[in-house]
C-alpha cells in the first residue's frame, strides 16, 4: 500500500495462526531498509519544482497547467498525511478485528478489496491486527476529500522515486558501484545469498558452541535473578518462570527454509527470482517474489524454527577466542542477555510462553513494574547529550539536549537487565573456572575490566546531527547514554569501582 503497509504476524490471541496486520510506514530515516528507500512522507522534503518535473515526465506535453495544479495538491496532501495524529490507544495495542470492520473504520483504504485481491484463494480467516484505528480513520478521511487525480499523482511520485535509482547510470568505479548499490541491495533483499559467503568465511562451529554454552548460563542466571526479586508476587513469578522455561535458545544462523549454508537449498529457495543484466528488472522481480510468500503465510501455522541472525555479531570486537571469561560475558554475553531481557520489557512482559497476549494477573506487580519503568524513563531523559569527547551537544535552536527516555524505554530495560545478568553469571562462572588478568592491565581488577570492556563496546564517533536524529527517532539511547544509564543502575559497577553511590533505578 502507498499509505500504509499490510504485514502478516502471529495472532496475539491464537499465536499458532498467522493473521494480517495493518502497520504504519517507518518514517525514521536511520531505519530504512535501503538508503535510497522512498516513503510517502519524503514528498514533503522534495521542492515543489521537483514534484512538477516528475509529473511532467509522466504526463504528456501540453499539460503544464494540470501539472502545476497537481504538484500543489500532491504537496498539500503529503503534508497533511505526515501531520496526521498518531497515538496508540491502550485498548487497541493488540486489538484484533475483522477485515470488514477495519474497512468500515477506514473505508478509503479499501482493505477488503486489497485482501480479496492478494490473499490466497482459499484464505478463510477474516481477522487482522488493527492497532491505530483513529489514525487510519483520519488518513481515510484525508483520502476522501482529496481529488482522485491527486491521489494518482502521489502514487506516481512514490513509484517513480522508488524505482528511479535502479535506472540511473553510474559514473564511479566498479568497486564503488558494487559497494553502494549491488551489495547493499543483495544484503537487504536477498540476505541469505550474502550470508552464505559470510558463514563460509567467518563463522565456525566452535563459535556456535561457545555462544550456545554462554547463553545457557545466562538463561539460568536470568531466571534466578527474577525469582529472587522482592517486588513481584509469587503469582507473577510463576507466570514468568513458565515463560522463561519456554525460551528456546537458537544460535547462529538459519537452518531451514532456507538452510543458509547449503547452496542447493538456497538455489531452490530463490528459484523464482528472475535475475537478468538489468538492475531495474531485477528490482521488480525481487519485489514480486518477496510479496507472494508474505501473503502465502496466511495459509500456514507460525514457523517457530526461525533462527536469529547472530552469526554476524560473533566477530571481533564483540567476540574473541581465548580471552578471559569476564571479557566474553561483558561483550558477547551482553548481547545475548540483552535480547533475553526483552522477553520482560514493556512489550515482552505482555506475552506468555505460548506467545499469547496475557498479563500477569497481579495488579500490585504491574504497578511496581510501571513505577520502576517510569524511574528509568526519567533517568534517561535527564542524561545530557555529549559527543565522543564529552562536550555537550545542543539542539538546532541552541538549547541543551537530553535523552528521550520514553522512546528508548524497552531497550534501556534490556540494557540494564542484560548487564546485571552478565555480572552475576560472571561471578558464578569465575568460582568454577577462575580467569587470569590480561598482561599489561594488572592495574585493574577483573571486575573493573568487565565494566571497561562493556563500555568499550559502545565507543563511537557521532556528528551532532546524528546524535539529534538518534535522540529524536531512535529506539535505542545514544551510545553515551547506554553506558552511563546502565552503569548508574549497576550494583556490581558501584562495588567494583568503589563508587559508593545509591542506584538510581533497578528493574530486572
Amino acid at each position: 500500500m502507498i499509505f500504509r503497509e499490510i504485514g502478516v504476524v502471529p495472532d496475539p490471541q491464537s499465536p499458532d495462526v498467522m493473521i494480517l496486520k495493518l502497520s504504519l510506514h517507518n518514517v525514521n530515516v536511520s531505519e530504512r531498509a535501503l538508503p535510497w528507500e522512498f516513503l510517502l512522507g519524503d514528498i514533503v522534503t522534495i521542492p515543489e519544482e521537483r514534484i512538477r518535473d516528475i509529473l511532467a515526465i509522466v504526463f504528456q506535453k501540453g499539460w503544464k497547467q494540470r501539472v502545476d495544479i497537481l504538484s500543489r495538491q500532491v504537496f498539500h496532501f503529503a503534508t497533511d498525511f505526515v501531520l496526521s495524529p498518531i497515538s496508540i490507544e491502550p485498548e487497541f495495542v493488540y486489538y484484533t478485528t475483522t477485515v470488514q470492520n477495519a474497512t468500515n473504520v477506514a473505508p478509503y483504504l479499501v482493505l477488503d478489496k486489497i485482501v480479496k485481491e492478494l490473499a490466497p484463494p482459499n484464505y478463510k480467516l477474516d481477522r487482522m491486527l488493527f492497532q491505530f484505528p483513529g489514525h487510519f480513520a483520519s488518513v481515510s478521511s484525508l483520502i476522501a476529500k482529496t481529488l482522485r487525480s491527486a491521489i494518482q499523482a502521489v502514487m506516481m511520485i512514490v513509484a517513480y522515486n522508488t524505482y528511479h535509482p535502479y535506472t540511473l547510470g553510474y559514473n564511479n568505479t566498479e568497486k564503488e558501484r558494487w559497494e553502494d548499490i549491488c551489495y547493499k541491495y543483495i544484503d537487504r533483499r536477498l540476505p541469505w545469498i550474502a550470508g552464505k559467503f559470510f558463514l563460509d568465511k567467518a563463522y565456525s562451529e566452535e563459535k556456535r558452541r561457545f555462544v550456545d554454552t554462554l547463553t545457557e548460563e545466562l538463561k539460568s542466571t536470568y531466571l534466578q535473578r527474577v525469582l529472587n526479586l522482592d517486588w513481584i508476587s509469587d503469582v507473577a513469578k510463576r507466570l514468568i518462570q513458565e515463560k522463561l522455561f519456554g525460551l528456546i535458545v537458537k544460535i547462529g544462523y538459519h537452518k531451514s527454509t532456507p538452510n543458509a549454508t547449503n547452496a542447493t537449498n538456497l538455489g531452490d529457495y530463490y528459484n523464482d527470482v528472475n535475475i537478468t543484466d538489468s538492475l531495474f528488472n531485477n528490482a521488480l522481480s525481487i519485489r514480486h517474489w518477496d510479496s507472494d510468500p508474505l501473503w502465502n503465510l496466511l495459509q500456514r501455522l507460525v514457523n517457530k524454527s526461525v533462527w536469529p541472525e547472530i552469526a554476524g555479531i560473533t566477530q571481533a570486537s564483540i567476540y574473541y577466542s581465548e580471552v578471559p571469561s569476564y571479557l566474553s560475558f561483558s561483550s558477547t554475553g551482553m548481547i545475548a542477555a540483552h535480547e533475553m531481557t526483552h522477553s520482560l520489557d514493556t512489550n515482552g512482559r505482555l506475552w506468555n510462553e505460548k506467545r499469547q497476549y496475557r498479563t500477569w494477573r497481579d495488579e500490585k506487580s504491574i504497578e511496581n513494574f510501571n513505577n520502576r519503568k517510569d524511574c528509568l524513563i526519567n533517568q534517561y531523559s535527564d542524561i545530557r547529550a555529549v559527543n565522543h569527547l564529552g562536550d555537550p551537544v545542543f539542539s538546532t535552536d541552541g538549547k541543551p539536549l537530553f535523552g528521550n527516555g520514553s522512546f528508548t524505554i524497552s531497550e534501556n530495560i534490556a540494557d540494564g537487565g542484560g548487564l546485571a545478568t552478565n555480572w552475576e553469571a560472571r561471578v558464578q562462572h569465575e568460582k568454577k573456572e577462575p580467569s587470569q588478568l590480561l598482561p599489561g592491565l594488572e592495574g585493574f581488577t577483573k571486575q573493573q575490566l568487565f565494566f571497561i570492556n562493556f563500555a568499550q563496546n559502545w565507543c563511537s564517533m557521532e556528528t551532532p546531527s546524528s546524535t539529534r536524529e538518534n535522540i529524536q527517532n531512535g529506539a535505542h539511547a545514544p551510545p553515551f547514554a547506554r553506558v552511563l544509564g546502565a552503569l548508574q543502575n549497576s550494583k556490581g559497577f558501584s562495588d567494583a569501582c568503589k563508587c559508593n553511590t545509591a542506584l538510581i533505578c533497578e528493574l530486572w
